[in-house]
């Protein structure tokens, strides 16, 4: 009689454990898939994000670099006769100044 009970106790019990691994070996599978796609999503973003950031930084640093260009070129629009034909003295007076007004910045 007692061995009986103890067939239906082991029998429960392997029943138990059947329903639970049916149960969590799905979840698990499908936890794993859902990440997995997920991981892609957000890098995919990620990447767009960081190719947008990319493009308005170049943007920006174009628009900055075309300010200097601009600037040197009516630097030296300007002071063209004075270096080219100025006096020694006249040289490191302007040098002088276009020194002074790099630091100023």
């Amino acid at each position: 009689m007692m061995s009986g009970s103890k067939r239906t106790v082991s029998l429960k019990t392997k029943f138990t454990l059947f329903l639970l691994l049916l149960t969590t070996v799905p979840v698990a599978i499908v936890a794993g898939i859902m990440r997995t796609l997920y991981t892609q999503v957000v890098k995919t973003e990620l990447e767009e994000q960081q190719k947008v950031i990319a493009s308005a930084n170049a943007v920006q640093l174009n628009g900055f670099l075309d300010g200097k260009v601009k600037t040197m070129e009516s630097m030296v629009n300007t002071y063209r006769t004075d270096v080219l034909a100025g006096s020694r003295a006249k040289k490191v007076e302007l040098l002088q100044t276009m020194k002074g007004d790099e630091s100023r910045r």
